[in-house]
């Protein structure tokens, strides 16, 4: 998902601004409160519609509106202070409810989650997480729960599988007992057919 241009409008500090990403590595500078955490939290905003609510518009501003270009694809997320609540994919406009609630053709454009985005103040990304939490967010970000998912199904088909053997054995071991006890049949099958012809000579 290459990030191409953010343009930002009536966004906290921001009256109208452009940033434009590039391929590998983008880097925001400038001086304390010249708007740098805006920028994120524009780029967040539209990505998962996070922060809910209107306190972000600035001031002098009856809406404000964030338009992410991603691969060729246009995405604007705008928010009125009365009305306005809606997201527009390439023009196609779709209505925004509620906080996190990103519609499903845009979620599936940008393919990004809260995984994705880190805070200010937040450690660098897993090199202080524990074993465990660089595990949860591995997971989250290839979606290794799949694999998790179908490495369940397969163990639970192969202990299912294993018990049916179990019971199959134990089934054959029964009937071979009973084939055993009933090996006198055969030895008194001559015998039958003695008695048998006796009273068919009657």
């Amino acid at each position: 998902m290459p990030l191409e241009r953010l343009e930002i409008k009536n966004f906290q500090a921001h009256e109208s601004i452009t940033v434009e990403f590039d391929p590998l590595i983008t880097t925001v500078i400038g001086q304390t409160d010249a708007g740098k955490s805006s920028v994120l939290r524009a780029l967040r905003w539209v990505a998962l519609n996070q922060p809910n609510g209107i306190g972000f518009i600035r001031d002098d501003a009856t809406a404000a509106e964030a338009t992410l270009t991603v691969d060729g694809r246009r995405v604007s997320r705008k928010r009125g202070r009365i009305t306005e609540n809606s997201y527009t994919l390439d023009g196609e406009s779709f209505y925004a409810f509620g906080q996190s609630a990103v519609p499903d053709p845009i979620s599936r454009v940008l393919a990004v989650s809260p995984v994705n985005f880190a805070g200010q103040h937040d450690p660098h990304f897993l090199l202080a997480a524990s074993a465990p939490e660089v595990a949860r967010s591995l997971n989250a970000v290839v979606d290794l729960g799949v694999i998790d998912q179908t490495y369940e199904n397969i163990g639970r088909t192969v202990r299912r599988s294993k018990d049916d053997a179990e019971a199959a054995h134990a089934r054959l071991i029964a009937s071979r007992g009973r084939a055993e006890a009933l090996g006198w049949v055969r030895q008194a099958e001559p015998e039958l057919k003695v008695v048998e012809d006796f009273y068919q000579a009657r």
